[in-house]
């Protein structure tokens, strides 16, 4: 434990007590390789450093969800864009989920959750009545995750598309 110490003292450690180091460290390599196991790897534990992982998260396939749907909210631009600066990421995915797994649900309590979900996104931004007239609650989730999913305009998605 003289690493965490000398670390704690703020001394440097030596050129050739590094060499040391590394050189027991090949000689025995069991003993080394079991406080790496307990105390994680002797070079952050030695600079008092952790190491952090960042997953890459693979992008949800929203063409399964919105493949020839129409989404009203798209007419009025300003404010798409509005819930979409409104909208943690959390609230986007607690609702894509909920669209994805809306197989797994009873009719009655899918019913319950996405008029819990509309009502949230919908004291976010207030779209005009011609645009939400007429969908169900259902509906105005999947066009909420499709505003806050898909950036780019219709034109862009029909010029992508051929």
């Amino acid at each position: 434990m003289d690493v965490a110490r000398a670390n704690d003292r703020k001394k440097a450690l030596s050129f050739a007590r590094r060499g040391r180091r590394r050189l027991a460290a090949a000689i025995q390599p069991d003993r080394y390789a079991e406080s790496a196991a307990v105390c994680g790897r002797l070079g952050d534990l030695a600079a008092n450093t952790i190491v952090v992982r960042n997953p890459r998260l693979a992008e949800p396939d929203l063409d399964q969800l919105f493949a020839g749907k129409y989404n009203s909210l798209r007419q009025y631009p300003h404010l798409a864009a509005r819930l979409r600066q409104r909208i943690s990421p959390a609230e986007a995915s607690v609702a894509l989920q909920a669209l994805f797994r809306r197989d797994e649900f009873d009719p009655y309590a899918r019913i319950e959750l996405f008029a819990g979900l509309a009502a949230h996104f919908r004291v976010k931004v207030e779209f005009p009545a011609e645009a939400i007239d007429g969908i169900t609650d259902e509906q105005y989730i999947r066009n909420v995750v499709d505003v806050a999913y898909r950036t780019r305009t219709d034109a862009n998605i029909k010029a992508a598309a051929a």
